[in-house]
């Protein structure tokens, strides 16, 4: 029979484990804290200790770096939590492998214990790469809320994911604050969780019929490719590194959920495979759209969701018109190639307003992403209060793309560059907050008519109900 050791200081989870293991036939005994473990294990061979991480006098992490030196073979199990975040890395980095997150499931318990203790009668499966399978969340993005919405897990190594927080548990402010403080950049949510946490529950069969099964190898290849795609064509010189790299974190976030459907990874292939310069233009707007979101202060993982997937698809009723028109410059068309070329909006709007389940204003965007605010856009002329809050984003960030990504008719330039062309060619029919917010970014001043002080930043457009 095995013998486990259980050190807890709270009687109540110690008498729940050492119950749970005893039914088990585990031959279990019980100490109040680490120094009384210490000594115990002086006195009597133990298979397994299962330690609470923190403890005090003599903490988790304390018992494991002794027990690293003086009973090396036997197996810890460390008790975690979401107050336990740099202490859990701590004890992997001392070669703690399993953690046990609290509260804990009965069935979890068993499941480590039984690993560890009869590993002949478990199936032994070769480490995976489970980074595929979660979404990074930078960890100002909870500060707004205190209950966590899903299991919350951070990242030990790309096979090892530890759960440190379960849904409804409270998160306090001073705690995140802590973490950031410490460079704890990252918590992890499982990619389906992300799904819901952002409210994605999105049919594309009306996009793509009948659309063939998409193997998990072939969707990580072209997430790698649109990675590359993203790295080698969206930064710009003059961007702010910081900014980019909080976008780029976020979009691989949306890419990932977007991809999780068969039909949205084929229709993200076919966006690429209709004009690779199209779905870089389309990802270069999704990832400057999210860094002035981001800047106007929208950091609502649902909202800022909702923007970046708006972005992507902003141009998806190209997808039908001659490539020999998109590769024209704008003012080489003539007035028959021009109407074409207009008609992209209806199109993007009429597609994307069929899928049931994907939010209204993304189909709006793609409707309105080109409606200046002075009433010469297209196609319904709309003026500046008639027009969506995120189809403005929107225009200025595709305004910026077209000029600084390269493309069959522009050879790219700098950020600043870029702007300095905007305000000379469209300074009149863009929004002037969103312009302002871009500026920033580059840290480039925004000369206006208007105190830029007075500017009225928009609020989170989709916490106020701004979906129209």
């Amino acid at each position: 029979m095995s013998t486990i050791l259980v050190v807890e200081d709270e009687d109540f989870f110690r008498d729940i484990l050492i119950n749970v293991l005893k039914k088990k036939n585990y031959e279990v005994h019980g100490c109040g804290d680490g120094k009384t473990a210490q000594h115990v294990l002086g006195m009597q061979n133990f298979d397994l200790v299962i330690s609470d991480i923190n403890m005090p006098s003599i903490t988790g992490i304390q018992l494991a770096e002794w027990m690293k030196e003086n009973h090396p073979t036997i197996p810890l199990v460390l008790m975690t939590g979401f107050s336990d975040i740099l202490e859990t890395q701590e004890a992997f980095a001392l070669g703690v492998k399993e953690f046990l997150t609290k509260p804990f499931q009965q069935g979890a318990l068993i499941q480590i214990v039984d690993k560890i203790l009869n590993p002949s009668e478990i199936k032994s499966a070769p480490e995976i790469d489970l980074d595929s399978d979660f979404c990074k969340i930078r960890m100002e993005d909870f500060v707004s809320g205190t209950k966590i919405p899903y299991g919350i897990y951070i990242r030990l190594s790309k096979s090892k994911y530890i759960q440190i927080g379960h849904k409804g548990e409270d998160i306090s402010r001073e705690r995140i604050q802590s973490y950031k403080s410490k460079n704890v950049d990252y918590l992890y949510m499982t990619k389906e969780d992300f799904g819901n946490y952002v409210n994605f529950s999105v049919n594309l069969s009306h996009i793509v019929a009948n659309s063939p099964k998409v193997s998990k190898q072939k969707k990580l290849g072209f997430l790698k490719y649109t990675n590359e795609v993203i790295m080698e064509n969206t930064f710009v010189n003059g961007l702010d590194q910081q900014s980019f790299d909080q976008a780029n974190d976020f979009m691989r976030n949306t890419l990932d959920v977007i991809s999780s459907r068969d039909d949205a990874m084929n229709l993200l292939m076919m966006l690429n495979s209709h004009a690779d310069f199209l779905y870089a233009h389309s990802l270069g707007v999704s990832l400057y759209a999210v860094m002035i979101g981001r800047q106007a202060g929208w950091t609502a993982p649902r909202t800022v969701f909702t923007l970046a997937t708006a972005a992507l698809f902003h141009d998806i009723g190209k997808k039908e018109i001659d490539l020999r028109i998109l590769k024209k410059p704008r003012f080489e068309l003539n007035q028959e190639e021009r109407a074409t070329y207009e008609t992209h909006t209806i199109r993007g709007y009429e597609l994307l307003s069929q899928i049931r389940g994907i939010p209204d204003s993304v189909a709006t965007v793609a409707h309105q992403h080109h409606e200046d605010i002075n009433g010469y856009g297209f196609p319904r002329k709309l003026t500046r209060s008639k027009i969506n809050t995120i189809a403005k984003l929107i225009n200025v960030a595709n305004a910026f793309c077209e000029n600084a990504l390269k493309s069959p008719w522009n050879p790219g330039m700098s950020g600043p560059d870029a702007l300095k062309a905007m305000n000379q060619t469209k300074k009149d029919a863009l929004d002037p907050q969103f312009m302002f917010l871009l500026h920033q970014i580059f840290s480039v001043d925004f000369k206006t008519n208007k105190d830029r002080n007075k500017f009225n930043i928009e609020a989170d457009p989709l916490e106020f109900g701004d979906v129209a």
